[in-house]
């Protein structure tokens, strides 16, 4: 929490950085961002099989036990 703190603060300043290091952070940033839709992507579909496997559980107790 501090280092937020810290950063919101310091937004007035300005910092110069060289080229080489702002492409290697906006390469970094494009790693990141694949990696992230990946992992969406991922999660996506563990939900959908999560919300399946409940389905099927529901139908099948249905099909042992009969309609309630």
């Amino acid at each position: 929490m501090k280092k937020i703190d810290e950063m919101t603060t310091s937004n007035t300043e300005m910092v110069t950085i060289s080229r080489a290091e702002y492409d290697a952070l906006r390469q970094e940033l494009a790693g990141k961002t694949q990696e992230l839709v990946g992992k969406t992507q991922e999660l996506v579909a563990a939900l959908l099989q999560n919300d399946w496997l409940l389905e099927q559980l529901k139908l099948s107790k249905k099909k042992l036990f009969g309609r309630s």
